[in-house]
C-alpha cells in the first residue's frame, strides 16, 4: 500500500513539473540619490535569479523611503533580456545607471504560469507614502506627461505600446532607441535630476535553464576583475555581454564601485546642514564644525553684508530722518501741485477766519448789550 501511494505521489509531481511553468523578466531599478541599505538587504547576487517577492520588497522599499523628486515607471511589453544585449539601444538608460548613485538589476525575475510584477501596486506605494502627482503616457508622445506648474513630486507612468514578436532585430533595437529617447525626453521637463526609475515589462520569457540560471558557479565576484579594465580581454567583455544572468555587465558587474554604498551626486544639499536649527543671525559656517580644528573650509563664500543705498528723491516720507520734505525745498513740486496746494490753503484760512470772526462778534455782543431786568427795592416793614 505505501509503495503505492510512493508511486503516485512520485507520478502526481512529475506531471505538475510538466504543466508547472516557470517564466522570468528583466528589470532595472535606479536612485539618482543613495538610498542607504539596500544594496546590503540582497540576500543573494543580482546574477542570480530573484523571486517575485524578493524583487517587491526591493522595489517597494526604494519607493517608500521618497528619496526623490521625480518617479518613472516604464512598461515595455514584449522585453526580453536579450535586448539589453544591444547597448546601442539605451544610450541615455546607460548614462542615467552610470549617474545613478543606487543601482540594482534584476536579469530574472521568476514568475508562475501568468504572473508578472503588478506595477499598479507601486504606484499606489508612491500615492500613500509620498504623495506623487501620477502622470501616464499612453500612446507614446511625450506631451502627455504634461508641464510642471509645481513642486509637488511626480510618478510618470509609460505604459508604452511595446515589441511585437514578429519583430526583426534591428526593428527591435530602432523601437527600443525611441523608447529611450521617450524616456530623455519625459526627465528633461524635470526641474530636478533626482530621480528614481523603474525599467521593466509585465510580460514574461519561459525559462529553458533554471539549473544553470541557479548555478553559483556562474557569478563573477569582485575579486575576479581586475583592478585596471585595461586588463579586462574583450572575449571576456564579450561573454559577459550575452550571458543571461546579467544587465548591462559593464556597469553593474565590471564597475568595482558598484560593490560598495556611497553618495554620487552629494551636490544636492549640504548634509551637515540638514535637520540642523540655525539661530537667527548664525551664518551657517559658524554653526558647523571642521574635523580637524585647524583646518580652513574654503567652500564657503565670504560673510557680506547686504546695504541698501539710493538716492535721496527715492525714499519715501519717514523713512529716512534726515530727509526733508519735498514741499519745502522743491519748487518744482509746488509747481506740479499748485492747484491742491492753494485748495489746501484757501481751506485752513477759511476756517481760521470763521473762527477769529465768531470770536470778535461774540465779544462785540457781549460789550454793547444792555440789561433788561431792574434789580429788586426794599420795601419797609409796616407796625
Amino acid at each position: 500500500m505505501i509503495q503505492l501511494l510512493t508511486k503516485v505521489l512520485f507520478i502526481a509531481s512529475t506531471l505538475s513539473q510538466l504543466v508547472y511553468c516557470i517564466n522570468s523578466s528583466p528589470a532595472i531599478l535606479y536612485n539618482h540619490q543613495l538610498v542607504p541599505g539596500l544594496k546590503k538587504s540582497l540576500i543573494h547576487s543580482e546574477q542570480l535569479p530573484f523571486s517575485k517577492e524578493e524583487a517587491h520588497q526591493i522595489i517597494t522599499s526604494t519607493f517608500e523611503q521618497c528619496l526623490s523628486d521625480v518617479y518613472v515607471i516604464v512598461n515595455i511589453p514584449g522585453l526580453r533580456l536579450d535586448d539589453f544585449h544591444h547597448f546601442q539601444s539605451f544610450p541615455f538608460l546607460r548614462e542615467s545607471m552610470t549617474k545613478a548613485s543606487t543601482l540594482v538589476s534584476m536579469p530574472n525575475i521568476l514568475f508562475e504560469d501568468d504572473e508578472h510584477l503588478e506595477l499598479d501596486d507601486y504606484v499606489k506605494t508612491l500615492r500613500i507614502h509620498c504623495k506623487v502627482l501620477v502622470k501616464e503616457v499612453n500612446n507614446d508622445d511625450p506631451a502627455e506627461s504634461g508641464h510642471y506648474t509645481d513642486t509637488r513630486a511626480r510618478l510618470f507612468k509609460l505604459n508604452l505600446i511595446g515589441l511585437h514578436s514578429f519583430m526583426t532585430e534591428d526593428q527591435r533595437i530602432d523601437k527600443l532607441l525611441e523608447y529611450d529617447e521617450l524616456l530623455k525626453e519625459v526627465l528633461r521637463k524635470t526641474p530636478s535630476p533626482n530621480n528614481a526609475v523603474l525599467f521593466t515589462t509585465t510580460t514574461t520569457t519561459e525559462v529553458s535553464n533554471l539549473d544553470e540560471l541557479n548555478d553559483p558557479n556562474n557569478i563573477i565576484h569582485s575579486n575576479q576583475i581586475p583592478n585596471d579594465p585595461k586588463q579586462i580581454t574583450p572575449g571576456f567583455k564579450h561573454q559577459l555581454r550575452h550571458s543571461m544572468n546579467s544587465i548591462f555587465p559593464d556597469i553593474t558587474i565590471l564597475d568595482k564601485t558598484r560593490y560598495f554604498e556611497y553618495e554620487r551626486n552629494p551636490t544636492q544639499e549640504r548634509n551637515l546642514l540638514k535637520n540642523r536649527d540655525i539661530p537667527d543671525g548664525m551664518w551657517a559656517k559658524d554653526a558647523v564644525k571642521v574635523e580637524p580644528a585647524n583646518k580652513e573650509d574654503d567652500t564657503w563664500n565670504e560673510k557680506k553684508v547686504k546695504k541698501i543705498v539710493k538716492e535721496e528723491k527715492l525714499y519715501k516720507y519717514g523713512e529716512e530722518t534726515k530727509h526733508v520734505p519735498a514741499f519745502t525745498d522743491n519748487a518744482q513740486y509746488l509747481f506740479d501741485n499748485a492747484a491742491l496746494t492753494l485748495l489746501g490753503v484757501s481751506v485752513i484760512l477759511c476756517i481760521l477766519l470763521k473762527d477769529v470772526l465768531v470770536l470778535i462778534f461774540k465779544g462785540l455782543k457781549s460789550l454793547f448789550s444792555q440789561p433788561n431786568s431792574v434789580p429788586p427795592t426794599k420795601t419797609a416793614k409796616k407796625d
